[in-house]
């Protein structure tokens, strides 16, 4: 579709409210709290293991996901937000972050850099999917991206450092599925399989199937419809199709994991839907089937030569935020540390200027605090505390302003002590939980 006749002078109706589009939405204070969270445990976590950041543009021209992605595939075939810009030149909004990474990666000569190059990221992406729990169409993505190294180890590599993230977010039951699609000669009698199989109960597969067994028999494992599930399963398994040096391949990369204390499983129908990637394929999952799947990704050896670079090997994954936050958000965890911890209650201006510089103290300290500067009267402030379960209040009246003090006052138990100005950013740190003060130390 075109934007060239939209009339950006036109108005809504009168009275109307606007809400936002389907399978979009608004992330408000107490979720974007564990957001942050979960995208600074990622980005502590790769830069660790030696990713750095990279960031790439939302729009890319279209060729690039429907060269690398597959014109067979659902995400180009029925997905992609795709249009026009004023120069009449096709573009997308980013409908996957590995293609967009590869295409930076050449264009930016990155192919001179020490090998292997490891890059992360965190940007949103656009589907247009029937929106579900934890599936949205504009939805966030944390990813890997490893350039430059045929090592099984590599693989392993990439699987280890999300593991870590999950492990340091509290996520339990969460598995790591694990398979390889192999080289060509590898797919190519994956492919025939797969047709020998399915072919003779073609008219009894989902109409998407039926086309897939068509284009690319491999993407029919790759169904999330339940009711293909009998006819994936009754494929015999793809690890049997592989050569040698592939089924070496994914020996050793098994044998890291084990190494590392990473539980996976063999999965042996496990593949992908982007027609890129070649060798190991993996999963993260917090229940039984696909639908619980929190990241995937794998080896994607031809990728950067499909787009005009030199045959480079390279592997990487792409994690779901959106459900990974949700599963947080239900362990409850991730939140505590994002709280205010100490509202400041004033009266008179004097007061209100000595608050003032109390909050560039103790905010300056890693603390963080707020004043009540809307609200008249201690009762009226104390309130406004409870309400926002904040857990210690400082007063500040006229008599504290003389004596260059500050009354403390515990929001749980009532208790209260006064305590000399110069001394307060100290004596908060002090009734912070250990894991807090820890936590705004190591900032």
């Amino acid at each position: 579709m075109s934007d060239a006749g939209a009339d950006p002078s036109r108005k809504p109706p009168k009275g109307k409210q606007f809400q936002t589009l389907r399978g979009m939405r608004d992330i408000l204070p107490e979720a974007a709290a564990v957001y942050r969270r979960v995208e600074q445990e990622f980005w502590q976590t790769a830069a660790r293991h030696g990713f750095q950041e990279i960031r790439t543009p939302v729009l890319e021209p279209t060729e690039l996901f429907t060269r690398t992605v597959g014109e067979s595939s659902d995400i180009v075939n029925k997905e992609m937000y795709t249009f026009l810009d004023r120069s009449d030149h096709s573009v997308t909004l980013r409908p996957e972050g590995t293609a967009a990474v590869a295409r930076a990666f050449l264009e930016h000569g990155l192919t001179s850099w020490p090998q292997p190059v490891k890059l992360a990221y965190v940007a949103n992406m656009y589907r247009y999917e029937r929106p579900q729990s934890g599936r949205y169409r504009e939805h966030e993505q944390f990813g890997l991206e490893s350039f430059g190294s045929a090592d099984p180890a590599t693989d392993a590599h990439v699987i280890q450092v999300v593991w870590q993230v999950f492990k340091s977010l509290g996520l339990k039951d969460v598995t790591v599925q694990v398979n390889s699609v192999g080289g060509e000669e590898s797919r190519q009698a994956m492919r025939k399989l797969i047709v020998d199989t399915l072919g003779p109960v073609k008219t009894e597969l989902s109409e998407d199937a039926q086309r897939q067994l068509e284009d690319n028999p491999l993407r029919v494992l790759d169904s999330k419809d339940p009711e293909m599930q009998p006819f994936v399963e009754s494929v015999p398994p793809l690890v049997d199709q592989l050569i040698p040096a592939d089924r070496d391949h994914l020996t050793a990369v098994l044998e890291f994991l084990d190494q590392a204390g990473i539980d996976y499983e063999l999965n042996p129908h496990l593949v992908r839907g982007l027609d890129y990637y070649t060798g190991t394929v993996f999963e993260f999952r917090a229940g039984d089937d696909s639908q619980s799947t929190l990241a995937a990704g794998g080896r994607y050896d031809h990728l950067l030569k499909q787009l005009g670079g030199p045959q480079t090997p390279a592997v990487g994954v792409g994690c779901g935020v959106d459900r990974i936050v949700e599963l947080v958000q239900s362990a409850g965890g991730a939140t505590a540390n994002q709280a205010t911890q100490a509202l400041i209650v004033q009266l008179g201006d004097e007061a209100k200027q000595v608050a003032f510089d109390l909050i560039g103290q103790l905010t300056g300290a890693g603390i963080s605090a707020m004043t009540a500067t809307d609200q008249e009267g201690i009762r009226a402030q104390l309130k406004q505390a409870d309400k926002l379960g904040v857990p210690m209040a400082l007063i500040i009246g006229q008599k504290e302003v003389l004596d260059k003090s500050v009354i403390i006052r515990d929001m749980v138990s009532g208790m209260q002590e006064t305590v000399p100005l110069k001394q307060t950013v100290e004596e908060i740190k002090s009734r912070l939980p250990g894991e807090v003060r820890t936590e705004r130390a190591e900032r």
